[in-house]
């Protein structure tokens, strides 16, 4: 008898182990898998007028993700921007959010799939040229290809804290990617938790940051500490990555 109910027992427990092993496997949901950070690149044009400016990286992977954030000065915006160095296509995201008094502009812009293989990476400015620029540049692997989620609108404000307004990502987890500028080249900035900091010049108080996984459903915003009061604008983007 106590044979009989052991071996019903163990007969009940591998029918469930086989059961659940050979049934459908879930694991991470698209977006949850990590994506992997490759590297922050940058690049600068000197005062007066250029209608280019160009950022040096190491050689860019095939199929990688390219958050971009450029500043523009001397109240002159950049427009109809286009890439060279690399044929991926090149997505505006935010063009041109105001701060400073005007004087200084911040524009974000994405690349979902690099071709890869380059090296520098020039952005054209189709429609005039701006009085002085910076280009920060980070390069995410995602283990899928990347599709574009939600972002905000930009914030601007002064202060030493900077923050971005709020958006909530679709996806159970998501790259949540900022980039800031400021009306000073004397600050230092730092990311906030969760963040990390990435592409950025610190002699000229700008930079980008990201967050590889974000907690399904909930509403985040960019966030960074300068060192000292400034004027400043701001910017999120969440991709599936």
């Amino acid at each position: 008898m106590i044979k009989l109910i052991l071996s019903s027992i163990i007969s009940l427990a591998l029918s469930f182990v086989l059961g659940q092993t050979s049934g459908p496997f879930y694991g991470p949901a698209v977006g949850n898998s990590p994506a992997i950070h490759i590297q922050s690149c940058t690049g600068t044009t000197s005062t007066g007028s250029s209608s280019s400016i160009s950022a040096t990286c190491s050689s860019i992977g095939a199929g990688h993700l390219l958050w971009i954030t450029i500043i523009s000065g001397n109240s002159v915006s950049p427009s109809s921007t286009t890439l060279s160095g690399d044929s991926g296509t090149l997505h505006a995201d935010l063009t041109n959010l105001s701060y400073n008094s005007g004087v200084e502009h911040l524009s974000t812009l994405y690349v979902l799939s690099t071709s890869g293989g380059g090296t520098t990476l020039t952005f054209n400015f189709g429609a005039g040229s701006i009085g002085y620029g910076l280009v920060m540049i980070d390069e995410v692997s995602c283990p899928v290809v990347a599709t574009f989620d939600t972002s905000d609108a930009g914030n601007t404000g002064s202060g030493t804290a900077i923050t971005s307004n709020n958006i909530t990502p679709a996806g159970p987890g998501e790259l949540i990617v900022g980039g800031m500028g400021t009306g000073s080249n004397t600050r230092t900035q730092t990311a906030n938790s969760p963040f990390t900091l990435g592409a950025n010049l610190a002699n000229y108080s700008a930079g980008n940051e990201y967050l590889l996984q974000q907690i399904p459903g909930a509403a985040i915003d960019a966030a960074f500490t300068l060192s000292g009061s400034s004027s400043w604008g701001a910017h999120v983007a969440a991709f599936h990555c």
